[in-house]
């Protein structure tokens, strides 16, 4: 799933999410009627809706549940900050690196996996053209950082991603 803001036609996505996870955590303030971002799927998925007014109660009545909710939402803010550092501090390799060790290590937990995202939606994740991120991706394959067969990816060398990610 993608967590993304709109406006005019151009997309920021925000942070990528796993199934089973509460999302639209940041509407359940008072006073609050509307989401602030959309949330669309990349595969089928299921959506239970929680009634707001129930989830608050429970809030209000459960503490231990009260600490978990508080733990995603502090989760979530981390994921979130560490998109915008990468944004705005880090140069286009540094960038791409950042999402493909986020892919392997806490979407799919695999080094291996199925890329669901379109080349534009991975420019949308960081804020680079659909030509960049194509040309970059050619880039790591040919220096045997990734291995790719249409929507098939493997890291080959997580060390030198991460020190490309963390020197981006």
């Amino acid at each position: 799933m993608k967590v993304y803001l709109e406006e005019r036609k151009k997309i920021l996505i925000l942070m990528l999410s796993t199934n089973k996870k509460l999302l639209g955590l940041s509407a359940i303030f008072d006073g609050n009627n509307k989401l602030p971002y959309s949330i669309s799927t990349y595969t089928d998925s299921r959506v239970r809706m929680i009634d707001i007014e129930i989830f608050r109660q429970l809030l209000k009545q459960n503490s231990a549940f009260s600490f978990h909710i508080i733990n995603l939402l502090n989760e979530n803010t981390s994921q979130i900050y560490g998109r915008f550092f990468s944004l705005t501090q880090k140069q286009l390799h540094g960038r791409l690196a950042d999402i493909l060790l986020c892919l392997a290590n806490r979407i799919f937990k695999n080094k291996s996996f199925d890329l669901p995202l379109s080349r534009a939606d991975m420019g949308d994740l960081t804020g680079m053209s659909t030509e960049s991120i194509i040309r970059m991706m050619k880039e790591f394959k040919d220096d045997r950082l990734i291995d790719m067969c249409c929507k098939k990816v493997e890291l080959l060398d997580i060390a030198r991603l991460e020190r490309i990610s963390e020197f981006g």
